[in-house]
C-alpha cells in the first residue's frame, strides 16, 4: 500500500501519513503534481489515462501523480514522467509554476504545477500501458475543446481553480 504524507493548508508537514486508499474524507491535505510537457512549437504532450481507478477513467490528462511518503513533489514529477511515459527528464529542466490548494471535494490537495520542455515524442513501447492508453501532441485550443467535450480532465472544476488552463497560454 502506498502511504502519503499529510500537510496543513499552508503546505506544512503534519508528520503523519495516510494510506492512499483512505484519502476520502481526510481532514488534512495531500500533495499532487501536474507535469505539463511542452514542445518548442507551443504544443503539449497529453495522455489518455488507462486506469479504471482514476478519478475520471479513460479521459485525457497531463501527467499527474502523488508523492509517496518522504518523496518531494519534484522527485514525484520526475518519477511519474519516467514511469508513465518512459522519459527521463533532467531535474534542471523541471520548472515549478505554482501551487494550488483545494479545500473541498473528495480530498484536500496542494497541487504543484510543473512545466518541462520536450524535443521528441515518446514511442508507444515506452508507455506504461496500465496507466496510459495513448498520447497526443496538441495545442492549448485543442485541450480547451477537449475539456468542453468532457474528453480531458477539467482541472478548473476538479481543483476549484478558475483560469487553471491560462497558465498554459502564459507558459508558451
Amino acid at each position: 500500500m502506498e502511504r502519503l504524507d499529510l500537510y496543513n493548508q499552508h503546505d506544512e508537514p503534519l508528520h503523519e501519513t495516510i494510506d492512499r486508499n483512505a484519502l476520502k474524507g481526510a481532514q488534512a491535505y495531500v500533495r499532487v503534481v501536474h507535469v505539463w510537457l511542452y514542445f518548442p512549437d507551443g504544443t503539449y504532450l497529453i495522455q489518455q489515462r488507462n486506469k479504471p481507478s482514476d478519478p475520471i477513467p479513460y479521459q485525457f490528462a497531463t501527467t499527474t501523480g502523488m508523492p509517496v511518503m518522504g518523496e518531494s513533489p519534484s522527485a514525484c514529477a520526475l518519477r511519474e514522467v519516467e514511469e508513465e511515459l518512459g522519459l527521463r527528464l533532467e531535474p534542471s529542466t523541471l520548472s515549478l509554476y505554482d501551487k494550488l490548494t483545494t479545500h473541498t471535494g473528495p480530498y484536500k490537495t496542494i497541487t504543484y504545477r510543473y512545466f518541462a520542455p520536450l524535443v521528441t515524442m515518446p514511442s508507444a513501447d515506452q508507455l506504461d500501458a496500465t496507466e496510459v492508453k495513448a498520447i497526443e501532441r496538441v495545442r492549448l485550443s485543442t485541450i480547451e475543446q477537449m475539456v468542453e467535450d468532457t474528453l480531458f480532465w477539467n482541472y478548473e472544476k476538479l481543483l476549484k481553480a478558475p483560469g487553471y488552463f491560462k497558465a498554459l497560454d502564459v507558459k508558451r
